[in-house]
């Protein structure tokens, strides 16, 4: 049997409504949330100025991570049928990189390229990396175990996916933290973490989700 054959077929035997499947998946992907959530109020301070200065940059860093955490999650359960597009499940990662983009675009424009490596770099570059990394464990985890219900053609790419919303969900809660507000920083080590997360969900999607 041809492989397209194949994929025909699954599709026609799997459950025409897969909503049920779909919401346990998010549902262990909140739950989890919920278990990070309490971790990091354990072990992380909520940045001083968060009430005051440091709302606005913030909230920047948050409609980042917070679209990253929604085009991981959309696209993910998307491909948990077997007839699922790989684009109707990549396209949703296109906000969050014209978030991003056009963030740094806007600073690039208003303070120049002086210093760049040094607006890049941050100060705290290699905590945000080893902190998002690590919050992101959990969430990755419960989520991949809840995609197990569907039937993926794209396991590598499902668990990718399932990595961005992990370390979509972790940056967030980082970035109540964090004090580094510049796009270039966030582009760069905020990405970098959230990229590590994904490359983790993409060798273990190929494992787990594997049918």
């Amino acid at each position: 049997m041809k492989t397209d054959d194949l994929i025909r077929a699954l599709a026609e035997d799997a459950p025409s409504d897969t909503g049920p499947a779909r919401n346990r998946a998010l549902l262990l992907l909140a739950a989890s949330s919920i278990i990070v959530a309490i971790v990091f109020v354990l072990l992380f301070n909520l940045r001083a100025d968060l009430a005051g200065s440091g709302a606005w940059p913030t909230l920047r860093k948050l409609a980042v991570t917070l679209l990253l955490l929604g085009a991981g999650a959309r696209g993910a359960t998307l491909l948990m049928q077997p007839d699922a597009r790989l684009r109707d499940a990549l396209i949703w990662l296109a906000a969050p990189i014209a978030a991003i983009l056009t963030l740094i675009g806007v600073d690039v424009a208003l303070n120049g390229n002086a210093n760049l490596g040094a607006r890049a770099m941050g100060a705290t570059a290699l905590q945000c990396l080893a902190s998002v990394s690590l919050l992101s464990l959990a969430p990755l985890a419960a989520f991949l175990y809840g995609l197990r219900e569907g039937a993926t053609t794209r396991p590598d790419i499902a668990g990718a996916l399932a990595g961005v919303a992990a370390g979509g969900i972790a940056a967030s809660l980082y970035a109540l933290h964090c004090t580094d507000d510049g796009p270039l920083f966030v582009g760069v080590w905020y990405g970098l973490a959230i990229m590590l997360v994904g490359a983790a969900g993409w060798f273990a999607g190929r494992r787990i989700l594997q049918w």
